[in-house]
């Protein structure tokens, strides 16, 4: 392709000039001053060409006769920016009968002039409670990086929306399973998790009104309620939930999983990651803690307690206090701390040391 690219002694415009020059593409240089462009920007395979933007004619010679034309120019003129705006116009009219096809327009570091009506600028966008769309828009005249030039932070917020729209907010009751369910269908993200989380921390309870979800004609709504459902203990419907999850899992879960193994393993590998990634919490799965205290001798105290569910492990604020005297005849460092074990699980470990003679011994853990 032969490509003419104006502004060629420029950072940019040289930079897409060696480009092309890399890449096969036959390369003309346009620029008001052609003896830089081989000395300063490595252009040398580059025809040199000499033209100004401002000047309509000297541009459609240059340009004739090319399959595409990248402009790479910027404004540093007074009034601001009033450069740019006059060449695209220039541009536009030079390029008529030259047999351009293409034309690229490159830059836009700002605004091409500091009317108030160009200082577009979105800063973020989110769906509301009410289904519209809202865009944040900052009048700045930057369009990138950190160089504000808007000392006032001045802007406005926009609403897309269909004609005729009237915003309606659902007012909520987030303290029962139908404000929680209402929530979860809201198209507001923020109002989403909401729902979610107290569905979430209902546990079992919640699963009758979110499996009713699965049913529902709108599949994003649906896909809600099997991740939900993926994250509670949900007795009846176990296998439905499970494989939603492998779905939405399905890279990571495949690289961690021998699917060809027996049902029950790959089960247990998949509660694994679901304890371990995703700290799972009310579920009514089994644990059982074993104390232990050693030395470099051999184990001097093991004791089991009894079985208690996942649920109940009591919170950081609550503490499992244990008298236990252990005798430790050769003054060694003793290692105290626990196993615990759950159904379908696994289990893991946790050992501190305590010196010889220590009468009280805190250890710190956090359990997902």
């Amino acid at each position: 392709m032969k490509i003419a690219v104006i502004g060629a002694s420029g950072r940019l415009g040289s930079a897409v000039a060696r480009e092309a020059l890399a890449r096969g593409h036959r390369v003309t240089a346009v620029s008001r001053d052609a003896a830089r462009l081989d000395s300063e920007y490595g252009l040398a395979d580059a025809t040199p060409a000499v033209a100004d933007v401002t000047d309509p004619p000297s541009i459609a010679r240059a340009v004739a006769g090319h399959d595409a034309v990248v402009t790479a120019i910027k404004g540093d003129g007074e009034p601001p920016r009033r450069i740019i705006a006059d060449a695209a116009r220039t541009l536009l009219g030079a390029l008529t009968g030259t047999g351009v096809g293409r034309l690229v327009f490159l830059g836009g570091g700002a605004s091409i002039t500091n009317e108030l009506k160009t200082l577009f600028r979105p800063s973020d966008v989110c769906v509301g409670p009410d289904g519209a769309i809202y865009v944040a828009d900052w009048f700045d005249p930057g369009v990138g990086g950190h160089g504000t030039r808007d000392d006032r932070y001045t802007g406005s917020i926009y609403r897309i929306a269909p004609k005729g729209f009237r915003s309606v907010v659902p007012k909520l009751d987030l303290t029962t399973t139908e404000g929680q369910i209402a929530a979860l269908k809201s198209p507001a993200v923020n109002v989403r998790n909401s729902g979610f989380t107290r569905l979430k921390a209902q546990g079992a309870k919640a699963v009758p009104a979110v499996a009713a979800l699965l049913d529902d004609k709108n599949p994003y709504i649906a896909a809600r309620a099997v991740w939900l459902l993926a994250q509670t203990q949900y007795p009846d419907i176990n296998v439905e939930a499970y494989q939603a999850l492998l779905d939405s899992f399905a890279a990571e879960l495949r690289e961690r999983l021998d699917l060809t193994r027996e049902a029950k393993e790959v089960l247990t590998r998949i509660n694994s990651y679901l304890f371990e990634e995703l700290g799972f919490s009310g579920n009514e799965e089994k644990i059982t803690f074993s104390l232990l205290i050693k030395n470099h001798s051999g184990i001097l105290f093991d004791s089991t307690l009894s079985p208690f569910k996942i649920k109940d492990i009591p919170d950081s604020t609550a503490k499992l206090v244990f008298d236990k005297n252990v005798p430790n005849d050769d003054g060694s460092e003793l290692a105290a701390g626990f196993r615990y074990d759950i159904d379908g699980v696994g289990n893991s470990s946790y050992l501190d040391t305590c010196s010889a003679g220590e009468m009280f011994k805190a250890i710190d853990f956090s359990f997902k």
